[in-house]
């Protein structure tokens, strides 16, 4: 499924689980060689997680960045967030919860264009 995020999406997830493996303090430079980004952009990932993200506790200081999680929670807490903000998503439940609904309808629903739509349709077949 994590096929229908986008590659920024998929990133994202990628660095909770980074951190959740690494069990402590990681360097933002050592985030950005991993995962081949700039420093920049991984400072932008970690913000819009702790911002987006209930129940993900991260954490920064001179050390770096790391990530506590609640004993009750695991680094599946992220996919509710992306899955319910995935246009991908979006669409398929569209098709199969409204199987009635026309292309014009979906498109109005969706805020997006015919083109668009089949461009995400055409991506994920």
């Amino acid at each position: 499924m994590r096929a229908l995020l986008s590659k920024n999406q998929n990133r994202q997830i990628d660095i909770v689980d980074y951190l959740v493996q690494a069990n402590g303090w990681v360097h933002i430079d050592e985030l950005a060689k991993t995962f081949k980004v700039s420093t920049r952009a991984i400072k932008i990932d970690l913000a819009f997680l702790r911002d987006k993200i209930d129940g993900l506790d991260i954490l920064f200081s001179t050390n770096g960045v790391r990530i506590e999680l609640p004993e009750n929670l695991s680094t599946e807490v992220v996919y509710p967030y992306y899955y319910s903000h995935s246009i991908c998503y979006e669409i398929l439940e569209q098709l199969f919860l409204h199987e009635e609904t026309t292309v014009t309808e979906m498109t109005q629903k969706l805020f997006i264009t015919t083109s668009t739509l089949n461009r995400y349709i055409q991506k994920n077949q």
